[in-house]
C-alpha cells in the first residue's frame, strides 16, 4: 500500500475514495489531524492513481465525481452480495458433505483410491508397501511389466492398453505408496471434488476426473519414462487448475482458489520438483495441472 496523497476536506476525500471504487482502484483512507490521508492499496495503480488525484483536484465538483456515490454504493453492495453468497455456499460445502448429500462421485473416488491402495499393498512388506512384485499393482500400472531382481522390463508403448486393457489409463491414479500419500491425495479430492461436485453436477466431475487421470498419466509415462508411478496428485492438481483458472476467467460460476491455497499448491508444485521430497510423478503433478487449467480457461458456459 502507497501513501497518494492528502485532502482538507472529509466530503472530497471521501468523494475521490468513490471515484476510483467505480474505476476499479482500491483506496483507504486515514484520519491524519486536519487531512484526509488517501492510500493506494495496489502498488501497481499508484502512477494512474496520482494522475487521476491531481485531475480531481483541479475540478472537484466535476458531474462525474459527484455522480460517483451512487456508483460506488452500488459496487459495495454487490461486493456485500457477493461475500454473503461466497459464506453461504462454504457453509453448504461442509453441511452436504457431512449428510453426503450430492457428493457421490467425490466420496466414491475416495473409496476408491483408499480401498485400491489397500488391495494393492503387500503387507508382508510393511505397512502399505506397494511393491512392484506385487501382481495387482502391475495389473493396475499404465503398462504391463516384469520384475528382474530390481529392475524392470517392459515393452515401450501401450501394447497393454491396446489389447483392451484401458482402465490402465485411470487406474495407476488409484494406487498409493503410503498413508502419508494416500491421505494428503484424498484429503484434497475432498476438497476440490466436493466445490466442483456442488457447483457443476456429478456428471461433469466424474468426466474431469477422468480426462485428468488420463492426462496425467499420459503425460507421466510418456515424458517420465517409467511405468511404475501412482498416485491421485495429478488428478488433485488437474482439479487445482480448473478451479483455479475458473475464478479467474469466469467467477460467477462461484469457483474460486484463495491465495493462500494457490501459494500452497505451487510452493509443493516447486519442492516435488526439487526432488527434496523423494520420487515424486512430477511430470503427472504438471500434465494435470496444465490440463486442468487450460480446461478451466476455456470460454464455454457449460464447462
Amino acid at each position: 500500500m502507497r501513501h497518494l496523497g492528502s485532502i482538507e476536506d472529509r466530503q472530497l476525500a471521501y468523494r475521490f475514495h468513490d471515484y476510483m471504487l467505480v474505476r476499479g482502484v482500491a483506496t483507504k483512507i486515514d484520519e491524519e489531524g486536519a487531512e484526509w490521508s488517501l492510500w493506494v492499496v495496489d502498488e501497481d495503480q499508484v502512477d494512474a492513481a496520482r494522475e487521476e488525484l491531481e485531475a480531481f483536484l483541479r475540478s472537484p465538483d466535476e458531474a462525474k465525481y459527484v455522480e460517483a456515490a451512487t456508483a460506488a454504493r452500488d459496487v459495495r453492495k454487490e461486493g456485500e452480495r457477493r461475500d454473503r453468497q461466497f459464506r453461504k455456499q462454504h457453509r453448504d460445502l461442509g453441511r452436504r458433505w457431512q449428510r453426503g448429500e450430492n457428493v457421490y462421485v467425490t466420496m466414491t473416488f475416495m473409496v476408491l483410491c483408499v480401498a485400491t491402495t489397500i488391495v494393492a499393498t503387500d503387507f508382508s512388506q510393511g505397512v502399505f508397501d506397494l511393491s512392484n512384485r506385487n501382481s495387482v499393482v502391475r495389473w493396475l500400472s499404465i503398462q504391463e511389466y516384469r520384475v528382474r531382481g530390481n529392475m524392470i522390463e517392459w515393452w515401450p508403448g501401450y501394447s497393454s492398453i491396446t489389447s483392451g486393457q484401458v482402465w490402465r489409463l485411470v487406474t495407476p491414479a488409484l494406487l498409493h505408496g503410503g498413508l502419508l500419500h494416500l491421505f494428503f491425495n484424498v484429503y484434497m479430492l475432498r476438497q476440490f471434488g466436493t466445490a466442483l461436485e456442488f457447483r457443476k453436477g456429478p456428471w461433469f466431475l466424474l468426466t474431469l476426473i477422468l480426462l485428468l487421470a488420463v492426462g496425467s498419466n499420459v503425460t507421466q509415462y510418456q515424458l517420465g519414462g517409467q511405468p511404475n508411478f501412482l498416485g491421485f496428485s495429478g488428478v488433485n492438481y488437474g482439479l487445482f487448475g480448473f478451479i483455479w483458472m475458473r475464478g479467474h476467467f469466469r467467477p460467477r460460476d462461484g469457483l474460486a482458489a484463495p491465495q493462500p491455497l494457490v501459494v500452497v499448491m505451487m510452493v509443493w508444485f516447486l519442492l516435488c520438483w526439487a526432488d527434496l521430497l523423494g520420487p515424486i510423478a512430477n511430470w503427472a503433478h504438471t500434465g494435470g495441472l496444465v490440463l486442468g487449467g487450460v480446461l478451466g480457461a476455456l470460454p464455454f458456459k457449460r464447462l
